[in-house]
């Protein structure tokens, strides 16, 4: 998408045949588990200083930051399960011109001074020669931008200057191919991203605030108007209505990673895709900017609502994986190609009968922030699960309940549709668990609170609910509607809780409410506030049996760029929107779980449902698919949506079943919901303006099938369990008495491993599966 945005211009053009990155051998140290150096680029002075850790885990972490910042760059530290343990290297050798560290018997890494490269090797337990090869910087793409302080005036570093020297002279060469691998009927996306940040619409999809700027419908992208010197946008870019200020200038960073002797490179959520990330060479990159998505289009990378920036390889000798602890706008290349090298070829050649040895290459590209990221060894299924979930956290064990029918649309009318829909399934004899409601059910989009007239007494209706063992869910927004007269607008104001505009006032957007403020999460005192808003004290009408459905935190913002927040807002200590954008949506449920289990005073365990995501947000909260529709092609790409969430850490998924938009005939609902009871979060949820999906709205035929389907979920509830809590009792192993006890979830809880999984993972070696989407493993003994 982005690539044809400047900026993603840049990033991806940037391929000097010569990295000017080096290591200064005099500065190559360790330091127990660490080894430390500084970086120059070219014959300029050390700007960056790296850190490479060996992590008890069975996996190293690379840290590249500035020498001596003008200020500290952001680093999304939550995303991770606490600091993580290291160990020192088990040998180590330092030359003048590379390191070899010994990560453990058969591990190790090698740092190559000039240009700087890292070679993460894995050597087989039976063997001498190499099991596989993760190339750190292969194709010579790094790139860090330093930050300046100055305005567009500044002179150039001279980084900044080779890198403009470098970009200019590759897009002059690539413009007359532009226009052959790029035809206009591909660039649907791009002209989606250039209207939707000179328009800003509001959910019906119908202009707020662009009167002066209307893009004609089906309009050609604009071209660079400077071809000779594409700094333009470097420290101001406009988008019609919307500026971007960029007080800090370019800031990027970027990287290469090689997966030598791999064909199939998984992961990267969020994004309606295949299960095995594509081949970008021709097409649009990957995306990861979370957004609100109002009907999402399949088969593409664009962005929808999560960012897990993490990858995972796999072939039949090994799997490995690596995350980037990075929550700025990203975007990544990925291309399957032979590599032709002598020396891998004859590293390679026990393991490949081909004379061209796979490789898969993925870019990694980032508008901001830090380089931290995490490579995990492997080199079994088993081991990537175990290590990614050590370091970024498992889901916890769900309520029981959660695993039941969840019944929700946008909106149950009042109090008497909510009792008459509950009626209906026990009149029908159809099992449910769970009811929702959506955003109608408050006091004008005043989230904590109830409309007088329609809910006038929650508290009556949520007990005459649970009194049958069934709960509810109400949905909760992270923005807060402007009322001078209400309470806690007021207190959150009064206490500078709200995130502010460039010129630090209160930001101000347009979202449910109409007028909106937008909680700054990034301050601890705001979180522990939030938290506080969920004691039955404070949110009136609540029960032990309400529970909570974070929406709209990507965050969506009606008026803003793209369905969002301007990148140049500020939040708490400074940072810049763009820097934390991916993480929003974690802190925000991370404070909604914080509150729940602190009004039980840690007694129930909470439930929560996000649709904003990031690395560690399944510690807090479950996730669901986004906005889909009644339509074939969504119900076939809800599998690998779910399986691509499973192996990225998030076990308790699903999509909307019959679609959020539009009204499903009854065939398509009936197979709809045939593989909703097939993934772990089995939700039913539409539109306002939809058709009622309750099963006796369909035909009498219809009806019988989908309660046989649904009463076929329950029956198999005591295995889902299970494999839950295999998952979640991490010291505790997943066999014998304990399996028949527990029977689920257990073991995501107990190692890592995605509940509902893709076929490879059980069966690494038989490489016909390594493209299997449409089946799939339910823990380890069921079959879809």
């Amino acid at each position: 998408l982005l690539c044809y945005a400047k900026l993603g211009q840049r990033q991806r053009n940037f391929k000097p045949t010569v990295s000017p990155y080096s290591i200064l051998p005099q500065s190559a140290s360790v330091s127990g588990s660490a080894f430390h150096a500084e970086i120059q680029c070219g014959k300029g002075r050390s700007l960056l200083k790296m850190t490479l850790q060996n992590l008890q885990v069975g996996a190293v972490r690379l840290i590249i930051d500035e020498k001596e910042p003008l200020r500290e760059r952001f680093r999304p530290l939550e995303a991770l399960n606490g600091e993580p343990v290291t160990s020192d290297f088990i040998s180590t050798e330092i030359g003048s011109d590379m390191a070899v560290l010994k990560v453990a018997a058969d591990k190790e890494v090698v740092v190559m001074f000039k240009p700087l490269r890292l070679d993460m090797k894995n050597r087989s337990t039976s063997t001498t020669n190499l099991h596989f090869i993760l190339y750190d910087n292969q194709l010579r793409i790094l790139l860090y931008r330093e930050l300046e302080d100055n305005a567009e005036s500044k002179p150039l570093t001279l980084f900044n200057r080779l890198f403009d020297y470098v970009q200019t002279s590759v897009l002059k060469w690539l413009k007359p191919l532009q226009s052959e691998q790029n035809p206009a009927d591909e660039a649907s996306e791009s002209k989606k991203y250039e209207q939707n940040q000179g328009v800003a619409y509001d959910r019906d999809g119908n202009p707020i605030n662009d009167a002066d700027h209307p893009l004609e419908e089906g309009g050609e992208l604009e071209q660079n108007a400077h071809e000779e010197e594409d700094t333009d946008g470097l420290w101001t870019e406009h988008f019609h209505t919307f500026t971007d200020s960029k007080p800090y200038g370019p800031s990027s960073v970027a990287t290469d990673i090689s997966f030598i002797g791999f064909r199939h490179v998984f992961g990267l959520p969020e994004h309606a895709d295949s299960l095995v990330l594509r081949d970008t060479n021709q097409t649009d990159p990957y995306r990861l900017y979370n957004l609100d998505v109002f009907q999402y289009e399949v088969d593409t990378p664009m962005a929808l609502y999560g960012a897990a920036p993490y990858m995972i390889a796999h072939s039949a000798k090994a799997t490995v994986g690596a995350f980037w602890l990075n929550s700025a706008e990203g975007w990544f290349d990925v291309s399957y190609e032979p590599d032709d090298s002598s020396l891998l070829k004859n590293l390679f050649s026990r393991f490949f009968a081909n004379d061209k040895l796979p490789v898969a290459k993925t870019h990694w590209m980032f508008e901001t922030g830090s380089v931290d990221i995490f490579f995990l060894f492997g080199p079994k299924p088993d081991d990537i699960f175990r290590q990614y979930s050590t370091l970024t956290g498992v889901n916890p064990l769900p309520p029981y309940f959660a695993l039941g029918k969840h019944v929700s649309r946008w909106n149950f009318i009042d109090m008497n549709d909510v009792k008459q829909t509950d009626a209906g399934y026990d009149l029908h004899d159809i099992p449910y668990d769970v009811i929702w409601l959506d955003i109608e059910h408050t006091y004008g989009k005043r989230y904590f609170t109830w409309d007088p007239i329609k809910f006038s007494n929650p508290t009556e209706m949520i007990r005459n609910i649970s009194a049958k063992g069934r709960k509810m869910v109400a949905v909760v927004d992270p923005h807060i509607k402007k009322d001078e007269n209400w309470d806690l607008y007021q207190e959150a104001l009064e206490k500078d809780y709200y995130v502010k505009d460039v010129n630090n006032r209160v930001y101000e957007g347009w979202c449910w409410p109409g007028a909106a403020v937008y909680l700054d999460f990034f301050n601890p005192e705001v979180r522990k506030w939030y938290a506080n808003k969920y004691q039955f004290s404070e949110y009136k009408g609540s029960t032990e049996d309400l529970y909570v459905w974070n929406d709209m935190n990507e965050p969506s913002v009606f008026s803003g760029p793209e369905v969002s927040m301007p990148r140049d807002n500020i939040h708490f200590g400074g940072l810049e929107h763009r820097e934390v954008h991916n993480v929003y949506g974690l802190f925000h449920h991370m404070s909604t779980f914080n509150g729940l289990y602190q009004r039980s005073n840690g007694k129930k365990r909470p439930f929560v449902l996000t649709r904003s995501f990031f690395i560690g947000s399944q510690r807090y909260a479950n996730v669901w698919t986004g906005d889909n529709a009644a339509q074939w092609s969504h119900l076939r790409i809800s599998n690998p949506m779910v399986l691509s969430l499973g192996i990225a850490g998030f076990p308790f998924t699903g999509a909307d079943i019959g679609g959020f938009f539009g009204n499903p005939d009854d065939e398509l609902i009936v197979r709809w919901y045939q593989v909703g009871i097939l993934h772990s979060f089995f939700r039913v949820h539409s539109e306002l303006n939809t058709r009622r999906r309750e099963p006796w709205f369909f035909s009498e035929q219809t009806k019988a099938l989908l309660r046989n389907i649904i009463r076929l979920r329950y029956s198999l509830l005591p295995y889902w369990y299970e494999i839950l809590i295999c998952y979640f009792l991490q010291n505790i192993a997943c066999t014998g008495e304990q399996v028949r006890k527990y029977t689920g979830f257990y073991e995501h809880t107990q190692n890592g491993w995605p509940v509902v999984r893709p076929m490879w993972t059980e069966f690494p070696t038989d490489t016909a599966l390594f493209n299997e989407e449409k089946q799939f493993m339910i823990g380890k003994r069921t079959i879809k």
